[in-house]
């Protein structure tokens, strides 16, 4: 942990550029931790190190900088500066999960403070004395952020966008995390090629399930942490009745922007059969012929053309 003394004597965007190039210089362990790229402005790296300085001191983890954070800032601040106004959303304008993800942002939790001053470093003294900015730079769930301004007639409008980082993960990274932890537990996960195919086209079901054997319990959810599965699941995992699971991961839907993991797990008591072919069963399918058993109509069962 580092610490970085706050120049209480700024007075001007170019007495805090003096004053910030001394604390890199002064701190060259603090400025590697939390290192920029060269194209962002001193104004800044300034409010980034000094968010960053709030939270250690707090005992909370250091924010990171994100490039498409700040791209998704720099956007909204250009709005502000141009209309000379302050707002998350213009009309017109996507808001803030939108425009972030639009930028590339990957997340589960995301957050914004704006601010319109007249120096640069009274953005971050005034989110400080608001508990509504103040929550967002102090919350420990956020791990990323990115910060941008721009200058119309002396003022700064400053945007300052937060989020909760989320790693993308192929369907099978996901699954394996998963069933990491149902293993830990004592069950036989199986990763098979039908379990897993099984396991994913449930996933996508609303209800029902797909596979050749009905499981005791199934689990669907949509989460952005990997690390924890859901409470029922777990009550269900206790009871000690389930053997053997099936895993499957799917694309998660109606997320609005936000980043998010979209999983099913199948217990059963007894092991499940499995079978060459995979039988989707859903809701209104059962006892009807597949594509290739229907009959194809005959000329005969078509109505007759109309005539001119």
């Amino acid at each position: 942990m580092f610490s970085v003394t706050r120049c209480s004597s700024l007075r001007s965007f170019q007495i805090a550029t003096l004053c910030l190039l001394a604390l890199f210089a002064a701190a060259p362990t603090a400025s590697a931790q939390l290192s920029v790229p060269a194209n962002v402005k001193v104004g800044e790296r300034l409010l980034f190190i000094l968010a960053n300085q709030e939270r250690l001191q707090r005992g909370l983890n250091a924010l990171r900088w994100d490039d498409a954070l700040y791209s998704s800032a720099h956007y909204h601040a250009t709005w502000m500066a141009r209309r000379a106004d302050i707002s998350h959303q213009f009309p017109g304008e996507p808001d803030l999960s939108a425009r972030a993800s639009k930028l590339g942002a990957q997340f589960s939790v995301v957050a914004e403070n704006i601010a319109i001053v007249n120096e640069i470093h009274s953005a971050h003294d005034e989110w400080m004395k608001s508990p509504g900015h103040r929550e967002n730079l102090l919350d420990p769930r956020l791990d990323s952020v990115g910060i941008a301004f721009e200058i119309r007639n002396g003022r700064f409008y400053v945007v300052q966008d937060f989020s909760r980082a989320v790693t993308t993960l192929s369907f099978q990274q996901q699954e394996q995390r998963i069933a990491q932890m149902l293993r830990d537990t004592g069950l036989v996960v199986y990763d098979t090629t039908q379990a897993t195919d099984a396991a994913r086209r449930t996933c996508d079901l609303d209800t029902g399930w797909a596979g050749p054997t009905k499981p005791n319990f199934t689990m669907r959810w949509i989460s952005g942490d990997l690390n924890t599965v859901p409470g029922e699941l777990n009550r269900q995992l206790a009871t000690g009745k389930y053997t053997t699971a099936w895993v499957g991961a799917c694309k998660a839907k109606d997320t609005a922007g936000f980043t998010a993991y979209s999983l099913v797990v199948m217990l059963f008591m007894r092991p499940p059969q499995e079978v060459p072919q995979v039988i989707e069963e859903t809701p209104n399918a059962l006892n009807q012929p597949s594509a290739t058993q229907r009959p194809q109509p005959k000329v005969a069962d078509l109505p007759p053309q109309q005539q001119n």
